[in-house]
Protein backbone atom coordinates (compact mmCIF):
# COMPACT_ATOMS: atom_id res chain seq x y z
CA UNK A 1 0.00 0.00 0.00
CA UNK A 2 1.33 3.30 -1.07
CA UNK A 3 0.78 6.13 1.32
CA UNK A 4 -1.24 9.22 0.29
CA UNK A 5 -1.79 11.79 2.86
CA UNK A 6 -0.48 9.62 5.84
CA UNK A 7 3.20 9.60 7.09
CA UNK A 8 4.48 6.62 9.36
CA UNK A 9 8.03 6.55 11.19
CA UNK A 10 9.83 3.30 12.30
CA UNK A 11 12.01 3.73 14.90
CA UNK A 12 13.79 1.57 17.36
CA UNK A 13 14.96 3.75 20.19
CA UNK A 14 17.01 2.24 23.32
CA UNK A 15 15.66 3.55 26.56
CA UNK A 16 18.92 2.85 27.78
CA UNK A 17 22.35 4.19 26.89
CA UNK A 18 23.33 3.41 23.45
CA UNK A 19 26.35 1.20 22.44
CA UNK A 20 28.58 4.10 20.76
CA UNK A 21 30.05 2.86 17.55
CA UNK A 22 33.71 2.54 16.80
CA UNK A 23 33.19 4.53 14.12
CA UNK A 24 30.83 7.11 15.61
CA UNK A 25 33.68 9.64 16.17
CA UNK A 26 34.32 9.92 12.02
CA UNK A 27 30.66 10.59 11.65
CA UNK A 28 29.96 14.34 10.30
CA UNK A 29 28.82 16.25 13.75
CA UNK A 30 26.38 18.28 11.99
CA UNK A 31 23.54 16.96 9.13
CA UNK A 32 23.63 18.87 5.63
CA UNK A 33 19.92 19.41 4.36
CA UNK A 34 19.40 17.53 1.03
CA UNK A 35 22.15 14.80 2.11
CA UNK A 36 21.45 11.65 0.34
CA UNK A 37 21.90 8.34 2.04
CA UNK A 38 22.10 4.35 1.21
CA UNK A 39 20.35 2.99 4.30
CA UNK A 40 20.02 -0.79 5.12
CA UNK A 41 17.30 -2.13 7.43
CA UNK A 42 20.28 -1.89 9.95
CA UNK A 43 20.77 1.83 9.65
CA UNK A 44 17.43 2.90 8.80
CA UNK A 45 16.36 1.11 12.14
CA UNK A 46 18.97 2.58 14.02
CA UNK A 47 18.36 6.08 16.30
CA UNK A 48 21.16 7.68 15.07
CA UNK A 49 23.21 7.84 12.02
CA UNK A 50 25.35 4.80 11.33
CA UNK A 51 27.37 6.33 7.97
CA UNK A 52 27.57 9.86 6.45
CA UNK A 53 25.77 10.99 3.57
CA UNK A 54 26.79 9.75 -0.07
CA UNK A 55 26.74 12.01 -3.37
CA UNK A 56 23.35 12.63 -4.54
CA UNK A 57 24.45 10.97 -7.98
CA UNK A 58 24.60 7.64 -6.43
CA UNK A 59 21.80 5.14 -5.85
CA UNK A 60 20.06 6.35 -2.41
CA UNK A 61 16.95 5.43 -0.88
CA UNK A 62 16.83 8.74 1.50
CA UNK A 63 17.46 12.11 1.14
CA UNK A 64 17.34 14.84 3.84
CA UNK A 65 14.63 17.19 3.68
CA UNK A 66 14.39 19.00 7.42
CA UNK A 67 17.06 19.69 10.49
CA UNK A 68 16.20 21.14 13.42
CA UNK A 69 16.99 21.63 17.05
CA UNK A 70 16.25 18.39 19.03
CA UNK A 71 12.92 20.12 21.05
CA UNK A 72 12.95 18.26 23.94
CA UNK A 73 14.99 18.95 27.40
CA UNK A 74 16.74 15.51 27.49
CA UNK A 75 18.88 13.22 24.93
CA UNK A 76 16.80 11.51 22.98
CA UNK A 77 17.59 8.13 24.16
CA UNK A 78 15.61 9.31 27.35
CA UNK A 79 12.71 9.21 26.02
CA UNK A 80 9.95 6.73 24.87
CA UNK A 81 9.64 5.80 21.47
CA UNK A 82 5.98 7.28 21.56
CA UNK A 83 7.12 10.22 22.58
CA UNK A 84 10.36 10.57 20.79
CA UNK A 85 8.31 10.15 17.72
CA UNK A 86 5.72 12.73 18.81
CA UNK A 87 8.45 15.01 19.31
CA UNK A 88 10.10 14.20 15.65
CA UNK A 89 6.69 14.49 13.86
CA UNK A 90 5.96 17.99 15.00
CA UNK A 91 9.31 19.18 14.12
CA UNK A 92 9.97 16.99 10.36
CA UNK A 93 5.94 17.69 9.36
CA UNK A 94 7.41 21.56 9.43
CA UNK A 95 9.27 20.74 6.35
CA UNK A 96 7.40 18.14 4.77
CA UNK A 97 6.43 19.95 1.78
CA UNK A 98 6.33 17.14 -0.71
CA UNK A 99 3.02 16.83 -2.69
CA UNK A 100 0.62 14.04 -1.81
CA UNK A 101 0.82 12.23 -4.98
CA UNK A 102 4.60 12.89 -4.96
CA UNK A 103 6.86 9.84 -4.55
CA UNK A 104 8.45 10.55 -1.54
CA UNK A 105 5.44 9.62 0.62
CA UNK A 106 7.55 8.19 3.94
CA UNK A 107 9.74 10.00 6.45
CA UNK A 108 12.35 8.59 9.02
CA UNK A 109 14.40 10.58 11.47
CA UNK A 110 17.51 10.58 13.30
CA UNK A 111 19.23 12.41 16.08
CA UNK A 112 23.00 12.48 17.61
CA UNK A 113 24.32 9.54 19.06
CA UNK A 114 25.76 9.64 22.43
CA UNK A 115 29.25 10.47 21.34
CA UNK A 116 27.86 13.24 19.11
CA UNK A 117 25.66 14.62 22.17
CA UNK A 118 28.91 14.47 24.43
CA UNK A 119 30.13 16.69 21.68
CA UNK A 120 27.44 19.61 21.43
CA UNK A 121 25.27 18.40 18.75
CA UNK A 122 21.72 18.85 19.13
CA UNK A 123 19.34 18.75 16.21
CA UNK A 124 17.09 16.12 14.85
CA UNK A 125 17.56 14.94 10.82
CA UNK A 126 14.55 14.23 8.97
CA UNK A 127 14.36 12.17 5.76
CA UNK A 128 12.41 11.13 2.97
CA UNK A 129 11.89 8.21 1.39
CA UNK A 130 9.95 6.16 -1.13
CA UNK A 131 7.54 3.57 0.28
CA UNK A 132 6.54 1.37 -2.50
CA UNK A 133 5.05 -1.41 -0.75
CA UNK A 134 4.26 -2.49 3.52
CA UNK A 135 5.75 -5.98 3.35
CA UNK A 136 8.57 -7.84 1.74
CA UNK A 137 12.72 -6.96 2.30
CA UNK A 138 14.44 -3.91 2.87
CA UNK A 139 15.00 -3.28 -0.61
CA UNK A 140 11.73 -4.32 -2.15
CA UNK A 141 9.63 -1.73 0.31
CA UNK A 142 11.76 1.32 -0.44
CA UNK A 143 12.89 2.79 -3.49
CA UNK A 144 16.58 3.95 -4.77
CA UNK A 145 17.35 6.38 -7.15
CA UNK A 146 20.24 8.77 -8.06
CA UNK A 147 19.56 12.65 -8.30
CA UNK A 148 17.91 14.90 -5.88
CA UNK A 149 14.44 14.05 -5.36
CA UNK A 150 13.86 17.31 -3.02
CA UNK A 151 14.78 19.24 -6.11
CA UNK A 152 11.82 18.03 -8.11
CA UNK A 153 8.75 18.53 -5.75
CA UNK A 154 9.45 14.69 -4.77
CA UNK A 155 9.45 12.83 -7.46
CA UNK A 156 11.62 10.46 -8.50
CA UNK A 157 13.17 10.76 -11.90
Amino acid sequence: MKFKTAFAVVLSLAVVTQAIPAEAATLQLTPKLGGCYLFTEKEFNAPSPLTNPIPCSKLHNAETFGIDKWPLKNQPWKYTVDMARDAAEQVCMQYWDYPDDSDLNFWAYFTPSPAQWAKGARWIRCDAMALLVEKGTFKQMYASWTGNAGLTSGYLA
